[in-house]
């Protein structure tokens, strides 16, 4: 087996960090989303707080994307989210659980805003 003189050391040091480069920025590259909202009581009009938001993926549902609570104005919001067909849960003390479909086709910009729920 022959060993590598110094200038092949050098290139192959080159390949290495360039091929560690490439697969980091590689990821950086992949689009991500953000998903937000607002939830209010629909008698009331007041906002509710504290609502449990989970994002499941709509063709696994055991797949739990990402989970959030709505702050203390309602407002909702999760980031980095994938380009997906999703379901978003809301479910909160004395109210019946809220299920929202999100559809992959609906993500146009990087902000999808479901507005008011």
């Amino acid at each position: 087996m022959k060993t590598m003189n110094n200038s092949n050391k050098i290139v192959a040091k080159y390949v290495i960090i360039f091929a560690m480069m490439l697969s980091l920025s590689a990821s950086t590259f992949a689009q991500t989303y953000t998903i937000k909202g607002k939830i209010v009581d629909q008698n009331t009009n007041e906002n509710l707080m504290f609502v449990n938001c989970v994002l499941y993926n709509a063709k696994d549902t055991l797949k739990q994307i990402s989970g959030v609570a709505a702050d203390t104005n309602g407002v909702f919001q999760f980031k980095n989210i994938k380009k997906q067909d999703l379901l978003l849960t809301l479910t909160f003390v004395g109210y019946e659980k809220k299920v929202i479909e999100i559809k992959s086709s609906s993500f146009k910009g990087n902000i999808i805003d479901l507005g008011t729920i």
